[in-house]
């Protein structure tokens, strides 16, 4: 083979694989004014409001088992106080169901989540599926049910972490696609 044909080749290689890795951390970063989860801890005298942020990384749905798992990433300002503890409230949904209805994981306190004193911890939220067996909820593969999902973060209470309906939003553009587990098709 001729070297300089060789030489072209690892040079487009190296060009395309450089492209790969710096646009996906283009991608993976988020833009400044984006529509950033951000959460305030209520204000107490004599401390500041802890802002946090949360990326969810992967959400899991057993129906089988009843059990539900949000993997997220939560994140906190330099300087800024870390929170001692934070609530997670998951919301599934179809985007085809046209009734429009939403189910939910319960609320999930998550102690301490700084504790090592890092600035961006990764949780693994495990809750109930307690509507996992409703005859109701469709079966994720049955024709064009596959599930969504939001998550909803609060370092205030797990009453603040909750969606009121008119909150619920059934677009998937920024939902985060489920895997659902332990399904017949």
């Amino acid at each position: 083979m001729n070297s300089r044909k060789m030489l072209a080749g690892v040079a487009v290689f190296l060009l395309t694989l450089c492209t790969a890795i710096f646009g996906t951390h283009y991608l993976m970063t988020p833009a400044p004014g984006a529509n950033a989860n951000v959460v305030s801890q209520p204000f107490s005298p004599g401390a500041l409001a802890a802002q946090i942020t949360h990326r969810v990384q992967l959400i899991t749905l057993e129906r089988e088992s009843q059990r539900a798992y949000t993997k997220l990433t939560l994140q906190r300002d330099e300087g800024e106080t870390a929170p001692a503890r934070v609530w997670v409230w998951t919301y599934f949904f179809t985007p085809n169901d046209k009734a429009r209805r939403s189910w939910s994981s319960d609320p999930i306190e998550v102690r301490d989540p700084f504790r090592d004193g890092s600035r961006r911890v990764t949780v693994t939220v495990n809750s109930s599926c307690h509507w996992c067996d409703d005859a109701s909820a469709p079966a994720a593969g049955s024709g064009s049910s596959s599930y969504y999902a939001r998550v909803n973060v609060s370092t205030e209470s797990k009453e603040a972490a909750a969606l009121r309906d008119e909150q619920l939003n059934f677009d998937i553009i920024n939902a985060a696609p489920v895997v659902v587990q332990g399904e017949q098709h």
